[in-house]
Order: structure tokens, then sequence, then C-alpha cells
């Protein structure tokens, strides 16, 4: 999965803050500036933008390992535990456009 080129950061300066202007970047490009909102929800959404392909790999892991453990059979899963791959692995693929 290629994203924009990170490390993405959520970036907001005084001026910025003044006139509730904000923005998410990732490498040298604006990804998401942010109007029309609060500044606290800017920050929300900024810092959770910025942290999404930190996410997006770890639940990738996540799900990889619970799969593989279950295909070896050390564990048994029970309903909610392949619910939670189901749910995990939907997210992946709402998150590759899918």
């Amino acid at each position: 999965m290629k994203f924009t080129p990170g490390p993405w950061k959520a970036i907001a300066t005084a001026f910025d803050l003044e006139t509730a202007q904000n923005a998410i970047v990732g490498s040298f490009d604006v990804i998401l500036p942010a109007q029309s909102m609060s500044v606290p929800e800017m920050v929300e959404n900024a810092n959770l933008i910025a942290a999404a392909p930190d996410m997006y790999e770890a639940l990738k892991a996540l799900t990889d390992l619970m799969i593989d453990i279950s295909r070896s059979g050390a564990i048994n899963l029970s309903e909610v535990g392949y619910a939670v791959i189901d749910a995990a692995s939907k997210t992946l693929r709402k998150a590759e456009g899918c």
C-alpha cells in the first residue's frame, strides 16, 4: 500500500491558528487544508490523519498475525475473533480504496 510520502505531520503556526487555518503535510506537500472548523477540531483531525499510515500498518500486521496463528492451529479463534479479523480486513480494504 502506498501513501503520500511521509512522515506526515500535523502543523499549525500562530498565524494559522489566528486565521483558523491548519494543514496536514506529507513530505513537503499540503495534504489537507482545514477551513471552517474550530481550532480544537482542526487539531484533532490533523493528529488523526497524520497517524493514519502508522495505524494502517499496525492494523495490517495484527490482522496478518491473527490469520497466521489461526491457520497454524496454534489457537482456535472464537466467532468474535473471526468477526474482529473481518472488521479489520474491511477497514484495510477501505483505506486501500476498495
